[in-house]
């Protein structure tokens, strides 16, 4: 680069390469700059201040900017610098040293995404945004960049899925309430309005907890929410044609396994679209619907559908000694078959086995479960058991509203931590450990060990009533030589601030310190015996 510099005739400084004063008037910040979100007002504040005090110690770098866009006013844009030039404007200085140099609109691109990436409060959409912009303007690819960059195919691609996220999950992520694992376990979720759903609900602070969830129990919570197993689906996940513009599954990005430097941590068969797997879903539907109705097959969905058990001809009915199949107990009866979408989704054909025997009866033949005291339907459960078992249902769905609104006011906590102990200490593993360790009578069994239970709860204060609970969920699962610490633990030690690191690292330092101090008497016995044995080993080759 030359070190010489040229003065036109409006007074800039037209040079490439050497260190000159270019005047701030002539400025302007790029376009391009990956850095969008705001600067830190303090920080900047701070660095003004210094700038007053000291000027600028380091020169920023600049490219002319007329070349480009024949603007004869504003000639200089800023490749690197954007805070000094800022504070240099704050700082009310006249002008700023720089090196100014000619680039391409490619290379100051790839010059700030660099730097970038060495500055310590480098926020990830930044970074995504920086690579994304590269790969759309420039025709970079993944791998180009992963080299360039210094990192992993598979990190590339993962920041750039940030790009993704929807407005409201990009601003939960700017205002630190996610961080970049879990906003991204919220950008591969492709329909935004599920995924503002999904990074709301993992940001949640829990009012039991005094948390959010972390990236294990968020990550949980969308596999579970926003994915689907293709496995079994009630489609032909090969089947371009249901949904046209859709396509296959087998093929679709959507699907973890064709995308796997994204979700690398999901199982390869599952897709992440719930509404296009319920489009497809109801494109099914309305095939076979169709199709059923065209050849007479009783059609039944919705709400209608929600009680119907039906059977396939191929397999044989539990009552029958003889194992013989349903197609051959009814080869002489007409027996009506239907098709059934239940409201959860799911598609099933057959035909309706209590309706099957009556028909049979009526023709004759003696088929079906020997009829005694019990009523039994044709799938073997008892009727009167089923009918209690859905009035029950119905109780609890009039009544839960009531109870947890009188549990909330309950004013009487002795009362609350006395049930909530009762319950905790109905049985398991934790109890019984907790039981010996403590000296209570929480052993499981029938009414002698339930009564003393009762009773020893009944005994306890609310802060030992409190402690007990708390141990025997933090204790429910943390047992075996290879086990981590369980999900109560984990909650347990959250909840009471203990940090389970610095107890690991103080018990690692414990150990050898102890092993040290046990070895210690028997060296100073092998020390003192040594030499006897020595002597004596002598003394036998000199008489020998």
């Amino acid at each position: 680069m030359t070190t010489q510099t040229e003065q036109s005739n409006s007074g800039l400084v037209t040079h490439t390469g050497a260190i000159v004063h270019v005047p701030l008037d002539r400025i302007v910040e790029s376009t391009t700059n990956p850095r969008r979100h705001a600067f830190d007002k303090t920080k900047l504040a701070e660095l003004t201040e210094s700038v007053r005090r000291h000027g600028i110690l380091q020169p920023i770098l600049l490219r002319p900017r007329g070349a480009y866009n024949h603007d004869p006013k504003d000639r200089f844009e800023v490749v690197c610098g954007a805070r000094r030039f800022r504070a240099a404007k704050d700082a009310e200085l006249v002008s700023i040293p720089a090196s100014v140099v000619t680039l391409a609109d490619q290379e100051v691109l790839e010059i700030q995404v660099i730097e970038n990436l060495q500055r310590e409060d480098l926020h990830p959409l930044e970074e995504a945004e920086g690579y994304r912009t590269l790969c759309k303007m420039h025709g970079y690819t993944a791998e180009q960049l992963a080299a360039k960059v210094g990192k992993s195919k598979a990190y590339i691609y993962a920041r750039m899925k940030l790009c993704a996220l929807p407005e409201a999950a990009k601003k939960l992520f700017w205002d630190n309430k996610l961080d970049a694992s879990r906003a991204l376990l919220v950008a591969r979720i492709p329909d935004p309005k599920q995924a503002e759903k999904a990074a709301k609900e993992i940001t949640k602070v829990d009012a039991w907890r005094g948390g959010v969830m972390g990236y294990r129990e968020a990550r949980e919570h969308i596999q579970h929410h926003y994915m689907l197993e293709l496995r079994g689906a009630p489609f032909d996940v090969k089947d371009a044609s249901l949904v046209p513009a859709a396509g296959a599954c087998a093929v679709c990005p959507k699907r973890t396994g064709n995308q796997p430097d994204i979700f690398g941590d999901c199982r390869a068969d599952v897709c992440t679209d719930p509404a296009c797997y319920r489009g497809k879903t109801d494109a099914q539907w309305a095939r076979e619907k169709a199709s059923a109705e065209a050849r007479g097959v009783k059609v039944i969905e919705g709400k209608a559908a929600e009680h119907i058990d039906l059977e396939d001809r191929g397999g044989h009915p539990w009552w029958d000694e003889k194992k013989r199949s349903w197609a051959k107990l009814l080869k002489d009866v007409d027996v009506p078959t239907y098709l059934v979408r239940t409201p959860h989704g799911d598609i099933r054909k057959g035909f309706k086995p209590d309706e099957a025997i009556a028909l049979a009866r009526k023709a004759g033949l003696k088929i079906g479960p020997r009829e005694g005291t019990r009523q039994v339907n044709a799938s073997g459960q008892e009727i009167a058991q089923v009918r209690q078992h859905r009035l029950r249902l119905k109780a609890i769905k009039a009544t839960v509203v009531e109870l947890v609104a009188k549990a909330e006011a309950l004013k009487n906590p002795k009362a609350f931590l006395r049930f909530v102990a009762e319950e905790v200490t109905g049985g398991g593993l934790a109890v019984d450990v907790v039981a010996r360790r403590r000296g209570l009578s929480l052993s499981r069994g029938y009414a002698a060990p339930v009564k003393k239970r009762k009773e020893a709860l009944d005994q306890m204060t609310d802060r030992q009533l409190v402690g007990l609970i708390v141990e025997i969920i933090a204790t429910d699962s943390p047992y075996g030589p290879y086990a981590g610490y369980g999900r109560g633990w984990t909650a347990a030690c959250a909840l009471c601030g203990i940090d389970m690191k610095a107890r690991e690292r103080a018990v690692a330092k414990e150990a050898p310190a102890k092993k040290k101090a046990a070895k210690k008497p028997a060296k100073a016995a092998i020390q003192t015996v040594a030499p006897r044995n020595l002597a004596k080993r002598g003394k036998k080759a000199r008489n020998g």
